[in-house]
């Protein structure tokens, strides 16, 4: 069965870590075992369309329990007639780079949000869909880690924070689902990350 997308977005928004109607909604959407992609304007869960509409009633619930002001949630479904992906010139030439960055051509029909739409000659041919970003990072978080001379969950708070704000001004937190991967990796709450960014926004 085709996948379906719901994007979300809580409110109010809040300067530091997300507040408990952000984050009690995310829980209720982790805890229906979705893929849950949580970046820093909104959150990803993707599923069967059954699957995405149960857990968009869930995160309107949590939240709206803890006073959430306004949620805004977009519902992609490509569905099962989706275009098969592009047989254009443009993607011919591309397919080098595709392989280079672990990407797929996607057509038109079956564009989600996080994909990089395509135009020729003002006509929407397509799009770019790529899948190691969430590599990319592990990377990154693995690669600083080792520069400074350990594993990731053994480096003490101070190193964390450092890493933290390595990795922000490499850009790793403009990648969906980065603050919870590298939450996970450092073996802290997202909040911590959270708390960790906006450390460095102040320092800056």
């Amino acid at each position: 069965m085709t996948d379906c997308f719901a994007d979300f977005t809580i409110e109010p928004f809040e300067d530091g870590a997300p507040g408990p109607h952000v984050t009690r909604a995310i829980d209720a959407v982790a805890a229906m075992g979705l893929d849950v992609a949580v970046g820093p304007f909104g959150t990803t869960v993707t599923g069967t369309a059954e699957e995405v509409v149960a857990a968009v009633g869930a995160a309107l619930a949590a939240g709206l329990a803890e006073s959430a002001t306004r949620i805004t949630v977009t519902v992609t479904n490509p569905g099962a007639g989706a275009a098969a992906p592009p047989d254009h010139p443009v993607f011919t030439a591309l397919a080098p780079v595709f392989d280079a960055i672990g990407a797929e051509p996607v057509g038109p029909g079956a564009l989600r949000p996080a994909d990089v739409p395509i135009e020729w000659e003002g006509e929407a041919i397509g799009g770019i869909r790529i899948h190691s970003l969430h590599g990319a990072v592990r990377r990154m978080v693995e690669q600083l880690a080792g520069d400074m001379g350990g594993e990731v969950s053994r480096l003490d708070r101070t190193q964390k924070q450092q890493l933290v704000r390595m990795l922000d001004e490499r850009g790793a937190f403009v990648i969906r689902g980065a603050v919870e991967e590298v939450a996970d990796l450092m073996e802290v709450s997202r909040i911590t990350v959270y708390n960790y960014l906006n450390a460095t926004s102040r320092e800056s």
